[in-house]
């Protein structure tokens, strides 16, 4: 179980969510983070059904604004108003408000692997990419994140589901990669 904290130079394992961290990538547009009014739902379609929005509120109160259907249907219960930890094993609840506070306070990406028991029994554990992307609100801090789940592998979890983090990482954030490239071709004077 790893936690390791790189820059965003580095970007996290490839998996089902790369296009949906490259659209917020884009989104960034020389700010740290995205403001949530940038969000697109037309573009976000594929993963609307396994996204909700997360609310950072006193004390460091995560819950969901709202989710989509198969988050719903993993949580038991509709999203909307549930905390983010209810998504989470007992025993994994006081890492994951470790590493999602970070999110918001980074800022920075998460992008974990977490496991649940399968549908199918006997079945090995189900390994669910999920990321969460921070964003801001309508005043310009950094009160939301979008989480996003890859869908195929959640809906074959044990439902409802509580999961256990497999892997984290933090991906801070820097201004310098928002801005635009990261390589710029400077003429060496030679003919």
């Amino acid at each position: 179980m790893d936690h390791r904290e790189p820059s965003d130079l580095h970007p996290p394992p490839s998996h089902g969510l790369d296009p949906l961290i490259a659209y917020w990538q884009g989104l960034r547009r020389g700010h740290l983070v995205p403001a949530r009014a940038d969000l697109d739902p037309s573009i976000l379609g594929p993963w609307l059904h396994m996204a909700g929005l997360v609310d950072i509120g006193a004390a460091g109160r995560m819950r969901f604004r709202v989710g989509g259907q198969g988050l719903s249907a993993l949580l038991g219960v509709e999203a909307r108003g549930m905390p983010l930890r209810s998504l989470f094993a007992l025993g994994t609840r006081a890492r994951l408000h470790d590493l999602a506070l970070r999110v918001f306070t980074g800022p920075s990406m998460l992008s974990m692997t977490l496991i649940a028991p399968a549908q199918a029994t006997p079945a090995k554990p189900v390994q669910v990419p999920l990321v969460m992307l921070p964003l801001r609100d309508q005043h310009g801090a950094i009160t939301r994140a979008i989480l996003c789940m890859e869908g195929r592998a959640a809906m074959a979890a044990e439902r409802p589901a509580r999961f256990h983090i497999r892997q984290a990482r933090l991906t801070t954030l820097s201004a310098m990669t928002a801005e635009g490239p990261l390589l710029r071709l400077i003429p060496s004077g030679r003919g």
